[in-house]
Formats: structure tokens, C-alpha cells, sequence
């Protein structure tokens, strides 16, 4: 360590003496930027910044290490999450993409319907062109609005680029037979959309695949957390793809779970990436970023990997952060949707919403603290014909499975992991349980009578992936999607 150097001109320096050491931390604190301590003045001290949406796609919130995972799976998220507000019990609507993502889009919910059967066994609902969404809604305040697409759901047959002045689809970047679509092509665009935008403010969306199957990171990634797993990413192991529904052995199910990881550590690096892009350019002290996922991936916690069919935790628990510039971080541990960041988006960017136009309320209060969430949220699953309800209220956690006639009810607080159905399978309910499994199931009642809850009676068309080409549902098909 080099020696340190003399005063300049020979003069001797001198400390402050100690009484004065109060007067100026009050100065210094006097001309600090205030954070903003209400709602009010969060909406005042937001207004003008720019808007990000990130999304990683199947990312089970479990696996990331700011909520306590084993490994340091997400550092640079991790970074976010201490400078934002983490929401520990964030649920998506839908178990898999297009239904979650409609919701997310559009702030309402999944509808349900009794004749839910198409020939593909995948749903989708349309977002048509009179439906406001997060972008057309934004464009009062927005006119540079990109949305980077990953995922081939994300089409124009299902309205997703409705609204957006630019859509990049990622996914055409990249051939059918090369899957799947690296996250690095997600950033790269981004970056070069900035650069051709460079005035403030503006909204973008970023929807990465990773850490979606098919669970194939490039390297140093691939073999981050288990060198072992090499053989997944180069052909010579077998295939995941007949795990899906079955039981691996141990090995398999070790290997599988650290490709998973290492997917998810490719995407926040390249998370990282763009947090460094933008504060390069200035932005980042200027941005709003939220980041999320569209749904959860399971790992054979009930019986199956992936996503789609089931509502317990590990499919429709997600991330969520929400990170404002100058905001004191804290931790939410109340329940809330993901049709609620709409609203709080919204809010937040002074834009308005007429009432009943969507089914999530902003959360801006309680990014504040100044207000607690519902702690309700709903959920519904992604399977062809077979139609389950999850809703939580508190601690407590009720499965509808509507075809089946059959209901589980949990406590998330003693039982997190959902392996203890506090309802007998073969004996009638009675007392507070009774009582307990009622109400629950009117909330579930009251969800499916309230369509797509905004009251105003527009449902729009569920569909299947007929109106696919053939090419993009090979292409789904290679990432889990069509009963493969």
C-alpha cells in the first residue's frame, strides 16, 4: 500500500473538532435528496422516470438466493432486491404463459369457462385490440414504449403487441432448431432500442425465456453448481423431457434442479448487464424497474416437473421487486397478484385509470408502508379440461378441482411446502374446519361469478394454439408445451 501523501504546502491538517462533527452531518443531510415518505410524494418524486418490466420466465421464486435460497443463484438481483421493496408472497394468475400473461398485461383476471376443451390441450386468452392494456394505457405518458420478447407465446395472433410502439420478437432472431432463445439477445436489442431513443422517459418490457426448459445455459453457467450436468447440454445424457410427469432418481432429479439454477444465474447476469447499461447511460437513478415472473416451475414437489397443471406454491409463487429510485427498501409479507402491477404502474407514472377498468389495485401505499395488501390472491391452472382454483387468504390455502368435485385446504404458516391436506378425504367436515372450508370456497365462487373482475362483462375469447402455424408450436413443443 503506498505511503500516504504529505499536505500540500507544508501545512498541517486539521480535524474538525468533535462538537461540530453534528452540525454538519445536518447539513450534509439538509442538501441529501428527501426520500419520499408517502404515497403522495412518491407519485410527486415518480413522475417522468422511466418504466422497466423484466420478466424471467418459470421462475420459481424459491430459487432465488434474496429469498433465502441455498445457493447464490441471483446476485445482481439480489442487489435489486436490497435497494427495492420484495414482495415475499407474490402470485401469479395462471400457472403457465399465456394466461399469466394476459393477466399481467391487462390487470384481469383469467376467465374460466365450462367448455374449456381444445384439440391443441393448451389455452390461451386473446387480447384484442379494444382492450386497454399496460402499454396502451402508458401511451399517455410514453411515446417510446418497447416490449423484447422471448417467448414465443408473446404473439401478434394473441394480441400481446398491442399497444407497444416497437414489439421486438426475440424468438426470430434465433432458427426452429436452434432453441432455446439466449437471454443475451434480450438485452443486446434492448440496449440497441435505447440507443435509438435516447430522450426520457420511457416503458419497456423485458420478457427473458431463461430459466424456462429446456434448462440449457451456456457456459460458465451450465456446470455453475454441478460440473456433472455437462452431458445435458451436449447431447450425450438423456433427454428430461420423459421426467416430466414421473419421478426421477436422485441423480437425475440433482442434475436437473442445478441446470435449473444455472439457467436462472445466466439470466440475472444478463439482468446484470442491463443494470450496468443503464447506469452508463445515466438512467438507471431515473428508472423504475420491476421484476417478476410469469409463473413458478415445479420439481416434482407434488408428483411433476415444469408448469401448467397444478396451483401449489412452486407453480404460481413468484418474485416480485418493485424498485423506485430513492425509496426505502422494505419487505412485504402479505399476499398480493400480479394484476395488481398494472395499477401500481400506472399509478406511479401519474396515468390514468378509470375505476372497474382493472381487477388489481395499485400498491403504491404499501410500497410506502403506509398501507398493508389484501392478503387474497387467486390463481388458476393451465390444463386442458381439467380446471383448479387455488386462493389464498392469509396463511391458509384452498384448492378448488372443479371437474373432480375434490378440495385441499393448507397452512402455508405450519405446512409451506402444501404435503398436509387438512381436509379428510373421507369423513365430513365439522366444526371450525367446516366453517373454515366454506368460506373458502365462497371465495373461490365469488372469483369465478366475478369473470375477469373488473365487473364491466367483456370476456374475451379463450382460444387454443390453432391459430399457430405449425412452425411455433413445433417450437413450443420443443420447450414443454403441447402434452410433450
Amino acid at each position: 500500500m503506498p505511503a500516504a501523501k504529505p499536505p500540500a504546502h507544508g501545512r498541517s491538517m486539521r480535524l474538525l473538532p468533535q462538537h461540530l462533527l453534528p452540525v454538519l452531518l445536518l447539513l450534509l443531510a439538509a442538501c441529501a435528496p428527501q426520500a419520499p415518505q408517502g404515497a403522495d410524494e412518491l407519485r410527486d418524486h415518480a413522475r417522468g422516470m422511466n418504466l422497466l418490466l423484466v420478466v424471467l420466465d418459470a421462475a420459481n421464486a424459491e430459487h432465488f438466493s434474496f429469498m433465502g435460497y441455498e445457493r447464490a443463484t441471483t446476485p445482481n438481483i439480489d442487489r435489486l432486491a436490497a435497494e427495492g421493496v420484495v414482495f415475499r408472497s407474490a402470485w401469479s394468475q395462471a400457472s403457465a404463459t399465456p394466461l399469466s400473461m394476459y393477466s399481467m398485461m391487462t390487470s384481469r383476471y383469467p376467465i374460466l369457462s365450462a367448455d374449456e376443451f381444445v384439440e391443441t390441450g393448451e389455452l390461451a386468452a386473446v387480447i384484442p385490440p379494444t382492450l386497454p392494456t399496460l402499454a396502451s394505457w402508458a401511451s399517455q405518458r410514453y411515446d417510446a414504449r418497447g416490449a423484447f420478447v422471448a417467448n414465443r407465446w408473446m404473439r401478434e395472433e394473441l394480441g400481446f403487441h398491442h399497444g407497444w410502439s416497437s414489439f421486438e420478437k426475440i424468438y426470430d432472431q434465433v432458427p426452429l432448431t436452434d432453441l432455446p432463445v439466449p437471454a443475451n439477445l434480450v438485452t443486446d436489442s434492448f440496449a440497441s432500442w435505447l440507443d435509438g431513443n435516447p430522450g426520457s422517459p420511457w416503458l419497456a418490457w423485458l420478457h427473458y425465456l431463461e430459466p424456462h426448459d429446456p434448462y440449457t445455459p451456456p457456459e460458465p453457467w451450465a456446470s455453475r453448481f454441478d460440473p456433472s450436468v455437462r452431458g445435458f447440454t451436449d447431447g450425450t445424457s438423456e433427454s428430461l423431457g420423459p421426467w416430466r410427469e414421473e419421478i426421477p432418481g436422485d441423480d437425475l432429479r440433482r442434475n436437473t434442479i442445478a441446470l435449473y439454477d444455472g439457467n436462472l444465474a445466466f439470466a440475472d447476469a444478463e439482468f446484470g448487464r442491463v443494470v450496468q447499461d443503464l447506469k452508463e447511460r445515466g438512467e438507471w437513478d431515473r428508472t423504475i424497474v420491476v421484476l417478476t415472473s410469469d409463473h413458478g416451475e415445479a420439481f416434482w414437489e407434488h408428483g411433476v416437473r415444469g408448469h401448467g397443471l397444478h396451483v401449489y406454491e412452486e407453480f404460481v409463487h413468484v418474485p416480485l421487486i418493485v424498485r423506485v429510485p430513492g425509496l426505502a427498501p422494505r419487505s412485504v409479507e402479505g399476499a398480493v397478484e400480479l394484476v395488481d402491477l398494472v395499477p401500481t404502474l400506472l399509478d406511479l407514472a401519474d396515468v390514468f385509470v378509470p375505476v372497474g377498468s382493472a381487477a388489481g389495485q395499485s400498491l403504491v401505499e404499501v410500497l410506502t408502508g403506509e398501507s398493508r395488501p389484501s392478503d387474497i390472491a387467486f390463481a388458476r391452472n393451465h390444463r386442458n379440461g381439467f380446471i383448479e382454483v387455488g386462493v389464498r387468504r392469509g396463511p391458509l390455502k384452498y384448492h378448488a378441482m372443479l371437474q373432480e368435485k375434490r378440495v385441499e385446504l393448507y397452512n402455508l404458516d405450519a405446512d409451506p411446502a402444501e404435503q398436509h391436506n387438512l381436509i379428510p378425504m373421507d369423513e365430513p367436515l365439522r366444526g371450525d374446519l367446516r366453517t373454515l372450508a366454506i368460506g373458502m370456497q365462497d371465495l373461490v365462487d365469488q372469483w369465478i361469478e366475478g369473470g375477469n373482475g373488473t365487473g364491466d362483462g367483456f370476456d374475451p375469447a379463450l382460444t387454443g394454439a390453432d391459430s399457430l402455424d405449425a412452425d411455433t408450436i413445433e417450437a413450443l413443443r420443443a420447450i414443454g408445451y403441447f402434452g410433450n
